[in-house]
């Protein structure tokens, strides 16, 4: 399953190749609506606050209306899949910021003996990897995993 954003698609593409699977796009997935701050780079505190949560952006979805999606998007994967041993979905780093604040809040239910998630930073490329139990109760075994990406170099092609 893959936000239908560009940059998530991308990355899901390989995985999907490598297992020979169909990729799933659901928009449910993608990252929060900035509205009038669209685009704009995180050095301006406004847009970092805004980023973060903690403001809602002018003509973008607030902070309740993203959670709530992300919360559904959550739930579908639990119900839709319930028959799957694992579901992977390529999505952003405010979603991934957005299900660690309902895990550590209490808005999802963690396993017995479960620590609350650290939130940030969210490392790009990471890996959130999260169980349910028949019970409903969440555990996180992997938060904010980029192992997968040691050694690895990045070429920028200014052309």
């Amino acid at each position: 399953m893959s936000s239908d954003l560009p940059r998530a698609l991308q990355t899901a593409q390989p995985i999907a190749a490598a297992l020979d699977l169909e990729i799933v796009v659901d928009a449910a997935w993608r990252e929060r609506g900035f509205g009038e701050l669209e685009g704009q780079t995180l050095g301006d505190l406004e847009i970092w606050r805004t980023a973060s949560g903690t403001i809602d952006p002018p003509g973008g979805e607030s902070s309740a209306v993203f959670r709530q999606r992300v919360h559904d998007a959550l739930s579908s994967i639990v119900e839709r899949y319930a028959d799957r041993t694992c579901v992977a979905v390529v999505t952003h780093g405010g979603v991934v910021r957005s299900v660690l604040h309902m895990l550590g809040s209490g808005q999802l239910q963690m396993a017995a003996l479960q620590e609350p998630p650290v939130v940030d930073p969210i490392a790009n490329a990471s890996i959130l990897h999260v169980t349910i139990d028949a019970n409903g109760r969440w555990s996180t075994l992997r938060v904010n995993d980029d192992a997968h990406l040691q050694g690895m170099t990045t070429t920028i092609d200014a052309g």
